[in-house]
Parts: C-alpha cells; sequence; structure tokens
C-alpha cells in the first residue's frame, strides 16, 4: 500500500484530521487531485482538490461512485475496522 502525506484537512462528516492518504490495491498509484477517497474512521466518501485537501463530490463524482461496487466495498470494510469503533467511543 502506498502512501503520500496531504496537507491537514477534516473529513466533511465527522471532523477527524487526516494528513495522509493510501491507495488501495494498486502499488503504482499515488493518491492525487481528482481521486476518490474515503474517512479512515466514518467511511464518509470524499475526493481531493487540486491542493490535496478534502472537498465533497460533484455530482459526475457521485454517480459513478453509485456504478462503481468497489467504492461501496471500500466504505464496508472502513466501516468494520475496529479503529472506527475505538475512535467513535
Amino acid at each position: 500500500m502506498r502512501s503520500r502525506k496531504v496537507p491537514e484537512s477534516q473529513c466533511l462528516s465527522c471532523g477527524v484530521t487526516m494528513d495522509a492518504a493510501s491507495v488501495w490495491g494498486s502499488e503504482a498509484h499515488t493518491p492525487s487531485p481528482g481521486d476518490i477517497t474515503l474517512c479512515a474512521y466514518c467511511g464518509y466518501i470524499m475526493a481531493f482538490d487540486d491542493e490535496m485537501r478534502l472537498r465533497d463530490l460533484t455530482s459526475e463524482e457521485f454517480d459513478w461512485i453509485a456504478k462503481n461496487d468497489m467504492v461501496i466495498r471500500m466504505q464496508r470494510e472502513v466501516r468494520a475496522n475496529p479503529l472506527r469503533r475505538k475512535r467513535r467511543s
């Protein structure tokens, strides 16, 4: 799993501060502007802006995700993660 340091920004749903991003399933790609991302704590789906800060999805991105089962599977994995339960406690 390849990670990249990103500017600190808060999840648009739960407010947790994030400062790094990782790519699941691809060693050849590092997170970049426009990529879809999930909050590691609550599973909220967002995207990176041009400065690698978190932003809400565009309607086109939302439509793409609705057709892409992989993103929903990743969200389920994040939401089942024990770190999420520990963070919420």
